[in-house]
């Protein structure tokens, strides 16, 4: 969304923002709505970590750590201009 990596806490909030978009509004509760569990920071970051392991995937990973913290799209999951814009943002 905004050209470059986002960290594991722009994660965090937008899979929040997700899921708090899901659950009607009627039950919504602190941590628990309906079949809701609304997940921890820390199980976020997990899921994040294992979408970016390659032992979970047999071609290619749908996100890269760019660094301690840092993911992006993997590039290689795209076609052509979007593919060359996220190799850029690798570069830079």
């Amino acid at each position: 969304r905004k050209h470059r990596p986002a960290s594991l806490w722009e994660i965090y909030q937008l899979v929040m923002a997700k899921v708090q978009d899901k659950i009607p509004t009627a039950e919504r509760l602190p941590w628990k709505a309906g079949v809701w569990n609304i997940p921890s920071k820390r199980t976020v970051d997990r899921r994040v970590n294992e979408a970016a392991d390659p032992r979970f995937y047999k071609n290619t990973t749908p996100i890269i750590a760019v660094g301690p913290g840092f993911y992006m799209p993997n590039p290689q999951t795209f076609d052509s201009r979007t593919r060359r814009e996220l190799e850029a943002l690798l570069k830079h």
